[in-house]
């Protein structure tokens, strides 16, 4: 009696290991990763970020306190997004919202009374919570190359980057 019982629990185990949802499943799934190696940012929370999508995480302590906001925020691009934070806390509960409504408060609001609204924000790679000051302009705050004027995201490198790639001629040959 005991075996077969062991032996029910282990594949049931089994069975729920297997089929798990991961960050990495399209459109599933949340993933919380601690890592102690990072010491600035060592929580990092993992999900599925669909296409036009704004995201945010939420926290509280311990259900009976109002939630607040991480200071992050992260459009999604039919991805795995991950959102990495520091907590000081000994128990702390997540929860992520998200909308893809361009007339919701995530949107249209300006958390940090800068006058640029949260979505753009996010979308020159700036943090909506934090009002990072006036931008230079014929600065390069993202370090790519294009200055702040005309980069499409001055404090994301990776978008608006200036990339070439020649191909003819090919190599050795000329144009005439």
């Amino acid at each position: 009696m005991k075996s077969s019982f062991l032996l029910m629990f282990a594949g049931f185990v089994l069975v729920c290991s297997t089929n798990a949802q991961t960050a990495t499943d399209l459109n599933e799934g949340t993933h919380l990763v601690y890592d102690s190696s990072n010491t600035l940012q060592p929580y990092s929370f993992k999900f599925w970020g669909r296409s036009g999508y704004f995201y945010y995480i939420e926290n509280t302590e311990d259900l009976r306190t109002t939630w607040d906001y991480f200071e992050l925020a992260v459009i999604g691009n039919d991805a795995v997004e991950s959102l990495n934070f520091n907590s000081n806390s000994s128990a702390f509960f997540l929860r992520l919202r998200y909308t893809n409504d361009p007339y919701s408060e995530l949107f249209i609001g300006d958390f940090d009374s800068d006058s640029i609204i949260n979505y753009n924000e996010a979308l020159m790679g700036m943090n909506p919570f934090l009002d990072e000051g006036t931008l230079i302009l014929t600065g390069d705050e993202d370090g790519d190359g294009i200055l702040n004027e005309f980069d499409a995201a001055p404090y994301r490198a990776s978008i608006g980057a200036l990339s070439i790639a020649i191909t003819y001629p090919s190599n050795g040959s000329t144009v005439n």
